[in-house]
């Protein structure tokens, strides 16, 4: 017997090598026809893997550096001297039944998968030697962001067995909090359907991972635990802007349709419709994907319209992804690089482990965690965040029929935070009486940089708000009520809101009286919206710097509907989607949220600036009769081009929205101990 075979042999006998165990564990090896111990010793140990359960392989030559140096197996050297000699490393107790049971890639692709994870150790160990690695100047995953999210507890954390030297680890959450190599960011879209949260992320990398080259999505069921940086290179080496893993059941959207009709992935009629659709557009697919394991590349122009896409096909239709991806990819003409071949997918890459969704991972945490920087809130850096949007400009258009009290209330205050020479004040007279408009026309003469538009007889609200961004000159647009009241720098601020967040469009401050905007209240009753208002003795202004310190510096929420009130939007948002639909809601009362479904279909998003407090008295442009009934039409309206199911998410999603909640909360508190003594 040779001495390779002799120590092959060496190691079989011994029970801290499972042959089994081995060849579960690694796929790949059977594929080489080679026996497991031969490959361990000719390979398996220099790529890090344990030959059991109960031996790690990385822990025994960390502690003794001199046999890694010298090149030696370090199973064979335990074996042979490491015991005898009483060397340190890593052997673990053979797992219980119970945590075999559990720990297992139950996978759809044949056979299961035992697994066993990694004691607390060599993850703290992984985590130390990717900390070290990545400070390198040559590390090689550098510009790589690897994300996923959990949201809704849908998935529990796991802890990722290899590490890529410089790529950042990020974990969105609607919990966030240090955990192991993580970089905890607060998940931006609240939905109702966590599910949909989730998607929210996994379609919107190129509006959340600014500064990154690429960026690879693992769903929350996936370990990583081998090497997957031959693979990102393979795909950033290929130019295109999206990779996938082909499906290796179905290669058909309508087969898959069937399977999750099926297995109850998602209301079947939504599914229907869908599907129904697809077909009426003759559109079907040979290249089903499996959206687990995707790659972006940041930056390429043909990323954004096809996530955009996707990802209105996902609002609109069925919250199940992988209905969608391929007619998107279909819609947008976008190319894709096949990141496995068929039948290979993630269910028997051995680099991954694939598990069912809602899965214990490894209960055992790791001490490693990355620190938490110190979150801000925006009065810390107002200053600096105002000045960045010195040089950009906004047209605010007030649209005014009659009221002429609260109009010179709300004129006089967007005058007192006016820069003129960026601040451009359109006004719309909609057939108002005498005496609204001579005021408006003593207001439009004193006032530098205004416009008056007048019109003769009134044609509604929505006619009067497209004439004024049809009249847009500048890098925002800002539709705000008559009836309204704003404090000094709020201009910037919507600015800020929209600039600062990447793909955002549409932005709206917080309220008295703005639906779910609204603090402290925002239930309504009695087909009344609920109105608040300001604690005794504090102004607008008081409001909006309360405003300013209890929100965080660096994140607004992003929603599905933006009030009317006051409403904020980019030129290139309105250059997407067009202007508010005259026909459908002549008098308002449902044009905004039209507005935001058609955003949210051309790709714009929409986000609440909850640093910024606008007061809103309310109209009295229509009685309380009439306003009740253009409100009733008007929702009406909206369900019959938006359909039922997806207008009531919208809203269920705004009543419930954790991080307005909070606001009210906090509102709630400031209302009940304030004093007239007690401004600000």
């Amino acid at each position: 017997m040779d001495q390779a075979h002799a120590n092959a042999a060496s190691l079989e006998a011994s029970d801290l090598f499972d042959a089994d165990w081995y060849l579960a564990e690694y796929p790949d090896v059977q594929s080489l026809q080679m026996p497991p111990a031969v490959h361990y010793l000719w390979l398996g140990a220099r790529l890090g893997r344990n030959p059991s359960p109960r031996f790690s392989t990385r822990s025994y030559l960390d502690a003794n550096p001199d046999v890694a140096q010298a090149g030696i197996n370090p199973l064979l050297h335990f074996l042979l001297a490491g015991r005898d000699e009483g060397r340190s490393g890593t052997i673990l107790a053979a797992p219980s039944r119970g945590s075999t049971e559990t720990d297992v890639n139950a996978s759809t692709f044949g056979e299961h998968r035992p697994y066993v994870f990694l004691p607390p150790a060599d993850l703290d160990r992984i985590a130390a030697q990717w900390s070290k690695d990545s400070a390198r100047p040559d590390a090689q995953g550098r510009g790589i962001a690897i994300f996923s999210a959990i949201t809704g507890s849908y998935d529990s954390i796991n802890h990722h067995e290899h590490l890529i030297p410089g790529a950042d680890y990020l974990l969105f959450s609607d919990a966030p909090k240090p955990r192991y190599v993580y970089q905890p960011r607060q998940a931006p879209w609240f939905d109702c359907d966590t599910v949909r949260a989730a998607r929210f992320i996994k379609t919107h990398p190129h509006m959340l991972l600014g500064g990154y080259r690429i960026a690879v999505w693992i769903d929350g069921n996936i370990l990583i635990r081998g090497d997957l940086l031959p693979l990102v290179q393979r795909f950033e080496e290929s130019g295109l802007a999206f990779g996938a893993v082909p499906h290796p059941l179905r290669q058909s959207v309508y087969a898959e349709a069937v399977e999750c009709m099926k297995r109850g992935k998602d209301d079947e009629a939504t599914i229907r419709r869908q599907m129904q659709r697809y077909r009426r557009e003759e559109f079907d697919c040979e290249d089903l994907i499996e959206s687990n394991l995707l790659m972006f590349r940041l930056g390429h122009p043909s990323l954004a319209p096809l996530l955009d896409t996707w990802w209105a096909q996902i609002e609109s239709g069925s919250r199940r992804d992988q209905l969608s991806l391929n007619y998107a990819l279909h819609k947008t003409g976008v190319e894709w690089l096949a990141l496995t071949q068929r039948p290979h997918s993630v269910r028997d890459h051995p680099a991954l482990a694939l598990m069912h969704h809602r899965s214990q991972f490894n209960p055992a945490e790791p001490g490693v965690c990355l620190p938490r920087p110190r979150e801000r809130t925006f009065a810390e850096v107002r200053a600096e965040r105002i000045a960045a949007q010195s040089a950009r400009r906004a047209d605010v258009i007030v649209c005014v029929h009659n009221a002429p009290e609260m109009v010179a209330r709300c004129l006089d205050s967007v005058r007192t935070g006016q820069n003129p020479d960026r601040h451009r004040i359109i006004i719309i007279d909609d057939g108002s009486g005498r005496d609204t408009a001579e005021l408006v026309s003593r207001f439009a003469a004193d006032t530098p940089n205004t416009v008056l538009i007048r019109n003769a007889v009134a044609g509604g609200y929505t006619r009067a708000a497209n004439q004024g961004l049809k009249a847009m000159d500048a890098d925002m647009a800002i539709l705000l009520n008559s009836d309204t009241v704003v404090a000094p720098g709020w201009i910037e601020k919507l600015l800020d809101a929209a600039f600062s967040n990447p793909g955002v469009g549409i932005v709206g401050p917080m309220s008295s009286a703005a639906s779910h905007q609204s603090i402290p209240e925002h239930q309504s009753r009695h087909d009344q919206t609920a109105i608040n208002d300001l604690p005794p003795g504090w102004s607008a202004a008081d409001m909006d710097a309360w405003c300013e310190r209890m929100a965080p510096a660096d994140f607004l929420p992003r929603v599905p509907l933006v009030h009317g009130f006051c409403f904020a939007v980019t030129r290139e948002a309105v250059e997407r989607i067009g202007y508010l639909d005259e026909d459908s809601f002549p008098d308002g009362y449902g044009e905004e949220n039209d507005y935001c479904l058609r955003a949210t279909d051309a790709g714009v998003g929409l986000a609440i600036a909850t640093h910024t407090y606008v007061f809103h008295e309310k109209s009295q442009s229509y009685q309380s009769d009439r306003r009740i009934s253009l409100m009733k039409r008007g929702n009406g309206k909206i369900r019959e081009l938006h359909g039922d199911e997806r207008v009531a998410r919208a809203v269920r999603s705004m009543q419930q929205n954790p991080h307005l909640g909070r606001l009210r909360t906090a509102a709630a508190r400031l209302f009940a101990v304030t004093t007239p003594e007690t401004p600000a």
